[in-house]
């Protein structure tokens, strides 16, 4: 993660809900779980590259970053029963996976992805519904995607004369991304509630570096994303 970009965002999302502060009736948190759909053409092609270029026969590409769990933790306020904003924090991980093997010798190959979300977001309820059991609402987020990758590369020979070899190298980048959302809150009690909510996370910028030089290409996180969770509110 850059030190440098993230006391700069953090101050940036703070400022995004001061205004919302100031006006709080409820202070909330939340939690949810969902799943997440990611595009990573760049990545996809990346690997499948370097698979084709590797002087060994018959390798088969087993996974290609697929879609995965996601963690999401909201902190927000409520003013005027129809408006809700805060911070979020969320993460995201995805991988691709090469491998062969016979009598003599096995060989693997891993690109593992991983991405925390730290951002802002903001939810309008619709104005006829706000107060009733089940409450539809609009929501946008926004902020950045700290990126970190890891490729491993392994060649193990049965026969323990030979000499078997690995290798790591990590990357890291920064993505900035607005994810337009639309869900229902279900009431259970009045400090309590349900959210189900679907979206589609857009990255504006992808990013890696590699030993201090930007890549040409970077991870994208673009796509669906379904979650559930569960909202308390505080006081």
């Amino acid at each position: 993660m850059n030190t440098r970009i993230f006391p700069f965002c953090l101050s940036f999302l703070l400022s995004l809900c001061l205004p919302a502060l100031l006006q709080a009736q409820q202070v909330t948190i939340e939690y949810a779980a969902g799943y997440g759909i990611y595009k990573m053409e760049d990545m996809k092609g990346l690997f499948k590259s370097s698979i084709s270029s590797i002087p060994i026969r018959n390798i088969r590409v087993t996974d290609l970053f697929p879609g995965y769990i996601t963690h999401h933790v909201k902190a927000g306020v409520t003013w005027k029963a129809l408006h809700h904003a805060g911070l979020s924090v969320d993460y995201m991980n995805t991988a691709a996976h090469a491998a062969v093997s016979d009598y003599s010798a096995s060989y693997a190959s891993t690109l593992r992805m991983k991405g925390v979300r730290l951002g802002a977001f903001y939810r309008f309820a619709l104005p006829h519904t706000a107060k009733n059991l089940l409450s539809p609402y609009l929501q946008l987020s926004t902020g950045a995607v700290f990126n970190n990758g890891k490729a491993t590369e392994s060649l193990t020979f049965t026969d323990s004369k030979e000499d078997s070899s690995s290798s790591s190298e990590s990357l890291e980048g920064v993505n900035f991304f607005v994810e337009p959302a639309f869900g229902i809150k279900i009431r259970v009690l009045p400090i309590l509630s349900l959210h189900l909510n679907a979206g589609y996370e857009f990255d504006l910028t992808q990013q890696f570096r590699y030993q201090g030089q930007s890549a040409i290409i970077g991870p994208d996180w673009s796509g669906l994303r379904v979650q559930a969770g569960v909202m308390v509110c505080l006081f």
